[in-house]
Order: structure tokens, then sequence, then C-alpha cells
């Protein structure tokens, strides 16, 4: 589900799809539109190694980390290390986080819509998570499961029954976060310091520092409750 609706040619390819960069400028250049051209272990290098500033230096050294990384280690190391590393929304970070967060199974226990949801989520998980819209993710579900047949990853009969498999989320504990008044207003403000979604602050690899004591904080709390 990942491979088809991120990198196609995922298993063909030595870190770079040539093919996919020039239809993405192509695309870009008539639409105006931000369609990518990343791989998903260009992805993986960005995520890990690279800040999200979309500069040329950046683009190039991605694509130089790409391909020596694509030299190490298998396709299927790269993968594994791919989805155990991109943020699914929720809190959840990791497919195993998020099978267990969205639908309370382990991975290897998905479903294929399941996984096909999950693969929808990680576009932009503030619109397409099940958690926050139900109709975008179903809507970007189909879709991938559409394109898993047109490649040729699943039959007819395979595609009609996930298709048909309602969306059903875990019922989850409401989360307790010590202090998440404070959390949410540093968020706020890297975001408007930096010019980035929340997303992108949060699987961005920043480390912010706030003023906030937890001691002092919870001496405060004990005396004035």
């Amino acid at each position: 589900a990942f491979v088809a609706v991120e990198d196609a040619r995922f298993f063909n390819h030595s870190g770079i799809d040539v093919k996919r960069i020039i239809g993405a400028f192509i695309s870009n250049f008539l639409s105006g539109s931000q369609q990518g051209g990343s791989t998903i272990t260009m992805q993986l290098i960005r995520q890990s190694h690279l800040s999200t500033r979309k500069t040329i230096a950046r683009k190039a050294e991605e694509i130089v980390l790409a391909l020596q990384l694509e030299r190490r280690l298998s396709k299927d190391e790269i993968l594994a290390m791919y989805l155990n590393y991109i943020y699914f929304g929720n809190g959840a970070y990791g497919i195993q986080a998020a099978a267990r967060t969205y639908f309370g199974v382990d991975a290897r226990e998905l479903t294929l819509a399941q996984a096909a949801s999950l693969a929808a989520a990680i576009k932009a998980p503030s619109y397409y998570a099940p958690h926050a819209d139900a109709e975008n993710n179903l809507n970007r579900r189909d879709y991938i499961l559409r394109t898993m047949l047109e490649e040729g990853m699943i039959t007819e009969t395979v595609y009609a029954k996930a298709k048909a498999e309602p969306l059903v989320l875990a019922e989850q504990p409401p989360e307790e976060l010590t202090y998440g008044w404070f959390v949410d207003a540093a968020l706020d403000e890297a975001e408007e310091l930096l010019g980035l979604s929340s997303d992108q602050v949060l699987t961005g690899g920043f480390t912010i520092h706030t003023t906030l004591s937890r001691t002092h904080q919870d001496a405060l709390d004990l005396q004035f409750t």
C-alpha cells in the first residue's frame, strides 16, 4: 500500500526515480501545483537527516545520500526503516504505533484496508489521518486501493473486499498529557516562528527548549490546589 502510493517503482530504482522527478517538474510547471517527486528513500533521508527547507542544495544532498543509502542497505531494510520512522498523526510514530493507536492490533495483523488507511494518513496527518477526518481518509484509502489494483498488486476480488471494509477505529482512552496546555502553547509559537504546520514541527527533528520547570510547576500546583 505504501509503495503503491508513495513510490510505485521503489523496488526498481537506485534511490532516485528520474522519470517521476521529471513528471513532477512538468506537472508543477504547467499547473502550479506542488507535486512531489521524492522516492521513499529520499523521503527517509529528508525526514531523518535533513532540514525541511526547500532549497536546491538540500535537494541535491538528499539525492546523494539516497544513492549512498541504497548501496548500503537492501530495499526491504530501507522500507522497514521508513515505516518505522514516519509520523501517522495522533502521536503515532512508526507503523507499529500507528496500528496499535488506530486499530488496536499489531502491524502484522493489519488488514489490507487498514494498511491503506495508514498509508493515506502520512500525506498530511492533520487532514488524512483516520481520527482527523474519516471521510478524507476513506477517499484516499480507496484511491490507494485502486492504485494497487491498477499496478497489478491485488486482484479485483481483493480490491472489492478491501474497499467494502468499513473504517472502524480502536477506542482509545483520553490521552493524559502533563502540562498539555504548555506543550500546545510552545507548539503554536514554534509554528509561527518557523512558518511550518504542526505536523512539520512534530516530524522535523526539532529540539524545542522551553522555560517550564516540572519541579517548580509541580510545587506551585500543590500549593494552589
